[in-house]
């Protein structure tokens, strides 16, 4: 693991454990600076295992990571892939994520070559629904999330 990685843990484990950030989202917390820097471990393990991208989100000219995007739960036959994102509250509403998922968009459909991304959001998370769809998500109701009933998934097609 790059040394530069353990120096985000404090601030992975703010954004992992801030109530604003995480009331629609059903995750593990941390609370501890061993627990954020476990995490970042796994998930660099986990990158070089080829089992999923993360990327930190970072303000331009800032080293301070503010934010986490990635692409996740591959298909067997690597079509589609997951996005997940979260974003420290005081950053929401300023375009970042925006910018953040056209970049890792582009990523997945033209380098990775999948045909579908999807996204799983709380029916409630209007901001995360907005962002979905001025990315041309779609919702599918048809589709359920049986590890959490008030996911509503969207998806996107090459």
């Amino acid at each position: 693991m790059d040394l530069s990685v353990a120096n985000d843990a404090e601030a992975m484990m703010r954004l992992r454990s801030e109530e604003q950030v995480l009331r629609y989202v059903e995750i593990t917390r941390l609370h501890s600076k061993e627990e954020a820097l476990t995490f970042i471990q796994e998930r660099w393990e986990g990158i070089l295992r080829g089992e999923h991208f993360l990327w930190a989100i970072r303000m331009k000219g800032n080293k301070e990571l503010i934010g986490s995007i990635s692409l996740w739960h591959f298909s067997e036959d690597m079509n589609t892939a997951e996005l997940g994102y979260m974003l420290l509250a005081e950053y929401h509403g300023k375009g970042i994520m925006s910018e953040a998922i056209s970049t890792v968009l582009d990523f997945g459909f033209n380098q990775l070559q999948f045909q579908m991304i999807e996204a799983f959001t709380h029916s409630q998370n209007e901001p995360s629904k907005a962002v979905l769809f001025k990315h041309g998500f779609t919702h599918e109701p048809a589709r359920k999330d049986d590890k959490n009933k008030n996911n509503w998934i969207y998806e996107l097609r090459r």
